[in-house]
């Protein structure tokens, strides 16, 4: 799991719907979007106040993603209304070599990948840069199957482009006045660090 903050993962807040950069909880008014990339309590979840959002996360390294996961908690202080249900993940471009490639994979075989995520806050760093789409997916709360995993779009994984920014795009919840997000996992390979 790069996504994990004890492994080298961060919350990038330009790219987080009600991110706020202080170290505590509010209860009831702020929650750290940090507590989705935690193993910290498996009682706290990051939760914000509307149906839709997202979730931006940097890796210490970069990595060939292959899956996600995401994790709802199914316990008696969540109501299954305010699970994600419609989500893509995408990964931000950089470098020369992943921008070709990335060019190459769009106009070849999948013009669907290309950057359709809400734009990053005005000014900000991320905002020069394209996103391409790594998987769409439902997390299925019929289930009640706490860790759901889905699988990077084949012709990403086939491309060799790396990428060490992920959103988690969440563009619907079950019906919640507020969406609840338990744990993100971002897995993969690492790339090997050139020596």
């Amino acid at each position: 799991d790069y996504a994990l903050q004890d492994n080298g993962g961060a919350v990038a807040c330009d790219l987080t719907t009600r991110c706020f950069q202080v170290p505590f909880t509010i209860p009831g008014l702020l929650v750290s979007p940090n507590r989705a990339i935690t193993d910290s309590d498996p009682s706290e979840s990051w939760w914000f106040g509307l149906s839709a959002g997202q979730l931006g996360v940097t890796t210490n390294t970069s990595i060939y993603p292959t899956q996600v996961t995401v994790e709802y908690p199914f316990d008696s202080n969540s109501s299954p209304d305010e699970a994600p249900r419609s989500m893509i993940l995408w990964g931000m471009i950089e470098g020369e070599e992943n921008e070709r490639r990335f060019n190459i994979l769009t106009r070849a075989t999948a013009p669907s990948l290309e950057h359709k995520l809400p734009s990053p806050s005005k000014g900000s760093f991320y905002s020069r840069y394209h996103f391409a789409h790594l998987v769409s997916f439902e997390f299925n709360i019929a289930s009640r199957l706490s860790h759901q995993t889905f699988n990077v779009l084949a012709d990403v994984k086939t491309s060799g482009i790396h990428f060490n920014v992920f959103v988690l795009e969440i563009r619907s919840n079950w019906g919640g006045r507020r969406t609840q997000v338990r744990r993100l996992r971002v897995h993969g390979k690492a790339v090997p660090v050139k020596s």
